[in-house]
């Protein structure tokens, strides 16, 4: 039974809230929010509210699923921040990040990808670019949506980078996608390196979409032997640390630097089990600091009680102080053409002009119309209307029969074999030989084998 199960009490993660920012330390926050227009929507407020709420002067957002054209203002803009997205050019409604800053840490400049390699010779470029990539590559790795890279000024002078990113998730029904992960955390690596020996200071976060160790997973305490994307996870490894690094290759992860041993720090459920009502996760989402920050680090929580989305945010605290831009980057949403004035809405150009009625009288009815009239009368159906008429029609005669059988009613539920309880009935969605079959579960959500109040794995084919 691991850490979070219901007879044990909740690990303090789960309890934390947000707390007021302070304007000596510097809180950023990391968020898969699932689709960004969503979670606004179902915490019942409005945008400043939402990031007010979360008390943190950088949010980096991932998965807002919107593009440039569908973007409304009163998700893109706040009073009181400043805000920058990178969307999918491939597919509408898809991956896509975004970044809002305090105006007291505006940044100083902005970059869409994680290359750098499109910016070069950019006025408000940040530099260091991967630039040992064919087109195809720079293209594939910066069009989905899941790199965004702020720049900002520290007190003693230095520039923070903080590269907010959505790593791509390898479906196990799609493993082609693997090649293309590797490949994107090879060059994020690469460019964080790069960055450092420019004597700038990094903060990668975001939704990596791997587990780090068997603590940080629920399924892979109940199987030891059980670990997914091994490739993946070796890399990751080979440049995330839990204690402070020592050289530019390697990053510090901030939540395991203070909490290396609690269990149940989950980040991210599955919503069709239901797993997070027993906290059967697994924590995917980082904010991972460079050499120069590792000593900077005040407090890293996980925000379980935040809810909206499938994952929760994690915030982290530094005890650094960062100064304003006096100028915005060119990429900053407020100059977006739609937002500014400078573009018609597309339903202007389907206006409906109003229909001119004429005063000479009301119109007379046409003799067609009176025939039409005629024929519908006499074609309508004779009405039943006494209802001693309508069981004389229908009781004992086939017609009724066929329509029981087309509306029958569902077979009774079987009782899952471990809490003898009406089981649940599902619909495969999956393509392939099963798709659209009807099979039943137990009802109760996802959980630790040991915990009896979890799914006893019940399963059966609907005949």
């Amino acid at each position: 039974m691991h850490a979070c199960s219901i007879s044990q009490p909740l690990p303090s993660c789960q309890k934390t809230t947000p707390t007021p920012c302070n304007e000596i330390e510097m809180r950023v926050l990391t968020w898969n929010v699932n689709g960004l227009k969503a979670v606004v929507k179902n915490r019942q407020t409005n945008l400043k509210d939402f990031l007010d709420s979360l008390s943190a002067d950088i949010i980096c957002l991932q998965e807002v699923k919107t593009t440039k054209d569908q973007i409304e203002e009163n998700i893109a803009i706040a009073e009181g921040y400043t805000s920058y997205f990178s969307f999918c050019k491939t597919r509408q409604g898809y991956s896509g990040v975004a970044t809002f800053c305090r105006t007291t840490v505006t940044p100083v400049a902005v970059e869409e990808g994680i290359t750098g390699s499109c910016h070069v010779g950019l006025k408000d470029s940040i530099g260091f670019p991967v630039l040992d990539l064919n087109d195809e590559e720079t293209e594939q790795l910066n069009n989905e949506g899941r790199g965004l890279l702020t720049e900002h000024l520290q007190e003693n002078g230095r520039g923070l980078v903080i590269i907010n990113v959505y790593c791509p998730r390898v479906d196990p029904d799609n493993p082609d996608r693997l090649p293309y992960k590797i490949h994107f955390l090879s060059v994020l690596h690469e460019r964080t390196k790069r960055l450092q020996a420019g004597g700038k200071d990094v903060l990668i976060c975001g939704d990596f979409n791997c587990v780090l160790d068997i603590i940080d997973s629920a399924a892979m305490e109940d199987m030891p032997t059980f670990t997914k994307e091994p490739k993946t996870k070796e890399l990751l490894l080979s440049f995330i640390s839990k204690t402070p690094p020592i050289t530019n290759e390697v990053l510090l992860d901030t939540y395991r630097y203070l909490h290396p041993t609690e269990r149940g720090s989950y980040t991210c459920w599955c919503t069709a089990t239901g797993s997070r009502q027993l906290n059967y996760g697994q924590r995917i989402d980082y904010i991972l600091a460079s050499r120069g920050l590792a000593e900077s680090v005040v407090s890293s929580n996980v925000l379980q009680d935040e809810m909206g989305s499938d994952h929760c945010p994690v915030v982290t605290q530094f005890s650094i102080s960062l100064m304003p831009s006096p100028t915005l980057s060119h990429l900053c949403s407020s100059f977006y053409s739609k937002f500014a004035g400078k573009q018609s809405k597309l339903s202007s150009f389907f206006s409906v002009s109003p229909i001119k009625r004429s005063n000479s009288g009301p119109v007379k009815e046409s003799s067609s119309k009176k025939l039409c009239t005629l024929k519908e009368k006499e074609a309508a159906p004779v009405s039943l209307s006494r209802s001693r008429d309508v069981k004389t029609l229908s009781s004992g005669s086939k017609l009724s029969t066929d329509w029981q059988k087309v509306f029958k009613a569902p077979p009774k539920a079987p009782l899952c074999s471990g809490h003898k309880e009406p089981a649940v009935l599902r619909v495969v969605k999956k393509p392939g030989p099963n798709h659209n079959r009807k099979f039943y579960v137990c009802g109760r959500p996802d959980g630790s084998k040991h915990d009896p109040n979890a799914s006893c794995n019940f399963f059966k084919w609907c005949k």
